[in-house]
């Protein structure tokens, strides 16, 4: 992606797939939505690309921040199992 805003656009929809921000979450959508984001290893070695990109050119802070909480999210327990 070129673009930064649709880039961090994009990594926003990711996130909020990953961890839902309401009430009515669903544990068992929340591991559906993070087994199939995490099933391609060539996606994800697209996301790497980016923000690779972006650190080594020290921009897009703001797709930074969001590959953090992108990595926070994949790594960490589902968000309704935790709390």
């Amino acid at each position: 992606m070129n673009d930064d805003q649709i880039t961090y656009a994009a990594l926003e929809v990711l996130n909020t797939l990953l961890q839902p921000m309401h009430l009515d979450y669903d544990l068992r959508q929340e591991q559906l939505n993070k087994s199939s984001i995490l099933s391609t290893k060539k996606f994800l070695e697209s996301l790497l690309d980016i923000f690779l990109k972006h650190v080594k050119q020290n921009t897009g802070s703001l797709i930074i921040s969001s590959f953090l909480d992108f990595l926070t999210y994949t790594l960490c327990p589902p968000f309704s199992e935790t709390t």
